[in-house]
């Protein structure tokens, strides 16, 4: 089970800070034929582990008797729980990475493992510019930082949206990055704060699990300290201004700076370099979701196809905007159709993958695209944003790009509020602002267009499907036998089904954001062969996101005794048919039955019809399904 991979470590896609020249761009190079095989398998190579830590993703759950006895015999300096999923392992020495992995791939519960991979961004120069905002209103007149023109009317319609639009929820935005500076001026009312927690008294007051969270976690360091004041979170200060920057007459202006939209800060990345893992990103959505955010903002990539970060994404039920990156270290955008980057290239519902647009409508150079694998882009050169120490800057990639869209998902969000996420995604899609400099590199062909999602007109799409598919059940004998079919009818009142699985035993809806097995279904109609008692969890998803599970309880009564005549005689030529009695009464089960001499007597195989053909004596035997016997003699006269 060995693949291909690069030599690169996660990048994070906190790249680009430019602010004087886009030469400051730097991410490894990749090879297009080290991707040619992006299926979920281990990483087996030592030589790909930085650490002495191993991410093991089981293919059910991690509760296996038998990997326990696998991790047992391996040695650990501790093991922690990541998901339901997976687990991560921290060897003593680096030097046990070999045998570990030789040990964990003869575990056939264990779908795959792989490092704790590292993100890293690179490094900031500050270059304070004046405060222009092309992506909100672009009345031609801008000029990049690099001599760039703007090209009139290339924006998002932010502008356009009238102050007394309706906003009916609030919206949470989770923006997984490096800190945030809270005390901004521009973003301290914006800021997300933890409503059951008391700040400083040292108590987890909601129980949790994390103590004095007031405006998210630190998951880079373990702490509630979200925030140092220092440059080194300039990175996700920035991307929260563009989301949701107040309109306080400071400063700038967040594209979701009309909603009622709150940023929860949830730092991964850290340190000199940015730099981050698997770990502190997958902790950073469990957060999330558990706090109640809809929405989360990742600007970061690796090229290695990360399997547990998949599963997290997968099992969410969040929206996630992903930068798409940012090309090679030659600063040419790569097309991640056929060099993928993750978690933009993850195939999920839930993601939209976001591309760099210039002031002036084209791709920047170092923007990735792809037709299939990019969803949109957005305007991520020359940025004019929030930076730490109430500071403000230009930064520019597929980073800034991103939380452009992130703001506009959370505008749609707030105003519909009987909308899922699962639309949320489809109306940024379907209402686009075309752009023909975008043409064939994206999906979309276009940016976001706020003013036009926000008066979106599509009846299909906007009819608020929010009831979830029915499911109906019965059970039915199978023939000659105490085995049953389960037969499981599933409609849907739009005929949108997207997801229908089935597990053993009783499983919250959650269980089958990755898990359980595809149920097959003819005319709404699939079956489930049932031989033991079992129960049975069957799900359904629509296209709207609207889920419903059925507990089904299936009752296989075995015969538990069989009994015939003792004896019996024939003449020959006579027909006789042997009917045995069960226990208990009423009990089915399928029955075979054999003749000791066919020359004196045959009797049909499972039907039980006896027919004498000569004198002599012979013995009848009748069998049940589950191994039951009973005999006796038979004798045919003349």
């Amino acid at each position: 089970m060995k693949k291909k991979t690069t030599k690169n470590l996660f990048i994070l896609i906190a790249i680009i800070y430019l602010f004087n020249h886009i030469s400051n761009i730097s991410i490894l190079p990749v090879n297009a034929e080290d991707f040619l095989d992006t299926g979920n398998d281990s990483i087996t190579q030592v030589e790909e582990y930085e650490s002495n830590e191993i991410i093991i993703n089981y293919k059910d759950t991690i509760d296996h008797p038998d990997s326990n006895k696998t991790l047992a015999s391996i040695n650990d300096e501790g093991i922690s729980e990541l998901s339901d999923t997976s687990i991560i392992v921290e060897l003593k020495n680096k030097s046990d990475l070999s045998e570990a992995i030789d040990i964990l791939e003869a575990d056939e519960n264990i779908a795959s493992i792989q490092p704790n991979y590292v993100y890293k961004t690179n490094a900031i120069s500050e270059e304070p510019y004046y405060s222009l905002q092309w992506a909100l209103e672009n009345k031609g007149v801008f000029v990049d930082q690099f001599g760039t023109s703007s090209r009139i009317d290339l924006d998002m319609n932010v502008s356009d949206i009238p102050d007394d639009f309706t906003w009916n929820r609030e919206v949470i935005v989770a923006v997984i990055d490096t800190g945030i500076a809270n005390t901004h001026e521009d973003l301290k009312d914006s800021m997300w704060i933890n409503p059951m927690e008391i700040a400083g008294d040292g108590i987890d007051n909601d129980s949790n699990g994390f103590v004095d969270d007031i405006y998210g976690w630190n998951f880079y360091s373990d702490s509630n300290v979200v925030y140092n004041r220092r440059t080194l979170d300039d990175h996700g200060t920035h991307v929260a201004g563009i989301v949701a920057a107040s309109q306080n007459k400071y400063g700038i202006a967040g594209v979701a700076s009309f909603a009622n939209v709150k940023i929860m800060t949830l730092q991964a990345l850290g340190g000199s370099e940015g730099s981050g893992s698997t770990e502190s990103i997958i902790k950073g959505i469990q957060y999330a979701e558990k706090m109640g955010a809809s929405i989360c903002n990742i600007s970061a990539g690796t090229y290695n196809n990360d399997i547990a970060l998949q599963n997290s994404i997968k099992k969410s039920k969040m929206l996630f905007v992903v930068a798409a990156g940012n090309g090679d270290d030659d600063n040419k955008g790569l097309n991640n159709d056929t060099t993928p980057i993750y978690p933009a290239s993850f195939n999920l519902d839930n993601i939209i993958s976001v591309a760099n647009l210039t002031c002036n409508g084209t791709l920047h150079p170092s923007s990735n695209y792809g037709i299939n694998s990019v969803d949109i882009a957005a305007p991520g050169t020359s940025i004019w944003s929030t930076l730490a120490g109430n500071r403000y800057g230009y930064l520019s990639g597929t980073s800034m790009a991103a939380p452009m869209v992130t703001g506009v998902a959370a505008l749609i969000y707030s105003h519909y509020d009987k909308i899922t996420l699962t639309q949320v995604k489809a109306i940024i899609l379907n209402s686009v602002k075309e752009v023909d400099g975008l043409n064939n590199k994206i999906s979309s062909g276009g940016i976001p267009d706020a003013f036009a999602a926000l008066n979106y007109t599509d009846e299909d799409l906007l009819n608020f499907d929010l009831t979830p598919p029915t499911i109906i059940t019965s059970e039915k004998y199978l023939t000659n036998s105490y085995y049953k079919s389960l037969n499981i009818t599933i409609k849907d009142n739009s005929n949108s089904l997207s997801s229908v699985r089935f597990a053993k035993g009783s499983r919250a809806k959650s269980y089958f954001n990755s898990l359980g097995t595809k149920l097959t279904l003819k005319n709404n109609i699939g079956t489930i062969n049932v031989t033991d008692t079992s129960t049975y969890t069957i799900y359904a998803k629509d296209k709207a996101g609207n889920e419903t599970i059925k507990v089904v309880k299936v009752t296989i009564v075995k015969p538990t005794k069989i009994t015939t005549i003792s004896k019996k005689t024939m003449k020959i030529g006579s027909i006789y048919h042997l009917k045995p009695t069960l226990y208990p009464a009423n009990v089915r089960t399928g029955l075979t039955f054999r003749s000791t001499n066919k020359n004196v007597a045959t009797i049909g195989l499972t039907q039980g019809k006896i027919t004498a053909r000569s004198k002599g004596t012979t013995t009848i035997t009748v069998t049940t399904q589950n191994g039951l016997t009973a005999k006796f003699k038979l004798t045919v006269t003349k």
